[in-house]
This record gives C-alpha cells, sequence and structure tokens, in this order.
C-alpha cells in the first residue's frame, strides 16, 4: 500500500515499483491524502483542479495496473493537511484495518513539505493499532532537490522574489543535506525498474495538469519547469530508492 501527498507523486516516485509488484500478481492499493488542487490556484480554482486531478490520478493508476476501486482519495485540504489529521487518521486506521498492507510506502520524513511530512506521519500513527506484519518504506520526492542532482544557480534578484526564494532554497538544502551525502546515506535500496520505465512514463503522463502548459500559457508550470527539467530526470533513472524503516512486527 502507498501513502501519497499529491496525485502525481505515485508515478514519479513510485511508479515502476507499483507496475512492477501489479506485474506479478500483488495487490497494491494508493491513498491520496490530499489532491492537490490549489498546485496552480493563481490560474484555476480548485474546485475545479481538484477533480480533474483525482481523475488524472485513476488514469495513471491504471496504466501502472491499479484497478480504480484500489485508489482512495482522503481529500484533505492541499497545503494544509496537517489541520485535518484528526479526521485523517481514523480514516487510515480503518482502511489499514479492513485491508492490512504487508507493506507501506510513505514520503520521506524530511521533505520540507508540509502535506508530505503529515502524509509520513499520519500513515504511520494510523499503522500502529493495525495487524503486526506491515514493512514501511519512505521515498524521496522533493529531496531530489539538492546538489549535485539539480543545478545550483544564483537567486538573482531581477527573477522575481518567488524564483529568487526557491533558487535560495535548493542551495540552502544542498548545504543542509551535505551536498547529496545525507540523501545517499538515507535511501540505499534501490528497486530496478528499468523493464517498467514505459509503463511509468505513460503514467507521469497521464497527470497533464502538471506535464503540460494549459491552452499553452507558459505561466501554467510543469514538472519539466521545475529546476529546469532536472528534478524531473531524477525520477527516470535505471533505479527508484527507498528505505526501510520501523514498521509493525510480527
Amino acid at each position: 500500500m502507498g501513502g501519497r501527498g499529491t496525485p502525481g507523486e505515485e508515478a514519479l516516485a513510485c511508479g515502476g515499483l507499483l507496475a512492477s509488484l501489479r506485474a506479478l500478481g500483488r495487490d497494491v492499493r494508493v491513498v491520496f491524502l490530499t489532491s492537490g488542487e490549489r498546485s496552480h490556484a493563481k490560474h484555476v480554482a480548485p474546485a475545479v483542479l481538484g477533480p480533474q486531478r483525482e481523475a488524472e490520478a485513476l488514469a495513471a493508476a491504471r496504466l501502472l495496473g491499479v484497478p480504480a476501486g484500489n485508489v482512495h482519495f482522503l481529500r484533505a485540504p492541499d497545503g494544509n493537511a496537517r489541520g485535518d489529521a484528526p479526521r485523517v487518521e481514523p480514516a487510515l486506521r480503518a482502511l489499514f484495518a479492513t485491508e492490512p498492507p504487508s507493506a507501506l510506502f510513505v514520503p520521506g520524513v524530511n521533505e520540507g513539505d508540509s502535506d508530505l511530512a503529515t502524509a509520513n506521519q499520519t500513515a504511520k500513527a494510523a499503522l500502529s493499532e493495525a495487524p503486526v506484519g506491515t514493512r514501511v518504506f519512505e521515498y524521496p520526492y522533493w529531496a531530489w532537490r539538492v546538489w549535485p542532482f539539480v543545478r545550483l544557480q544564483p537567486p538573482l534578484p531581477w527573477l522575481g522574489r518567488e524564483e529568487a526564494r526557491d533558487r535560495l532554497g535548493v542551495i540552502s538544502a544542498s548545504v543542509w543535506h551535505r551536498l547529496g551525502r545525507e540523501f545517499a546515506r538515507r535511501f540505499q535500496l534501490e528497486v530496478d525498474v528499468r523493464q517498467v520505465l514505459g509503463l511509468k512514463a505513460a503514467a507521469v503522463a497521464a497527470h497533464r495538469s502538471q506535464v503540460e502548459h494549459r491552452n499553452g500559457d507558459r505561466a501554467w508550470w510543469t514538472l519539466e519547469d521545475v529546476n529546469h527539467g532536472d528534478f524531473l530526470r531524477q525520477f527516470f533513472r535505471d533505479g527508484e530508492r527507498y528505505r526501510e524503516v520501523a514498521g509493525r512486527r510480527r
């Protein structure tokens, strides 16, 4: 079972693993904490984008072999999922009770994103009352946004406050995470996904709101725009990276 923050993340971070598990006949469930409805709030109303992103997630899941009935949307508010944790955690607990997972995949604990942190924390908390025997793995998402995985660029003031702040954030994270060495130390488990990279790419492409400029509008950011494509390229390596953390042992 995979606990995700927002649609798109499942295909990028774990798409190869999900496709591989389904090819082996394993039961796979995907749970989204939020629907990512505020990703482009400057351009479209969240009430419009949320359902679109959920439809994209279902299309991506179908390409990976995951049936629609195995995809769950908790619909915590995008950007403030923590405030909805009192409702989300019991919902996850109920799901784990009816469908005890043998393995649970969640975002890394130090992603620098409050919704991903909430996904990690609520999933683990809900698992504490589930039947024993569940292994828990974390995967990197925004953690890839450090040098040498993405290029460092100066926070030039004429680029605008938002872009300058973003560039400064990458530099700060790179220093904090010891120029990628911390990443390498944490995520040492690599799953070979070469045989399913085509399926993974198709699933990522199904998230059209995240990979296409809407109506050709260049102001509508896409994943290719993040760090000039460096970030996106990290998810199309021959292997996906994970680390195992404490789970529910037998």
